[in-house]
């Protein structure tokens, strides 16, 4: 699932998904528009927070 999808469904703003999850709302913004891919600390904060909806697979480029 894209970050933003589940953030969205969770009802977040970026800025709360961002505390949550100890960075920038700009990091978040670069994430979800896919200027930025999370390092595995961040990954792994997301896949906790996130219950395994969104994973490091999600951030993965997809083949043309």
């Amino acid at each position: 699932m894209k970050l933003k999808t589940w953030r969205e469904n969770q009802n977040l703003k970026q800025v709360e998904l961002a505390a949550k999850l100890g960075c920038t709302a700009a990091t978040i913004s670069r994430i979800e528009a896919g200027k930025f891919r999370p390092d595995w600390p961040l990954l792994a904060r997301i896949a906790e927070l996130s219950d395994g909806a969104v994973t490091a697979n999600d951030f993965m480029p997809v083949a043309a």
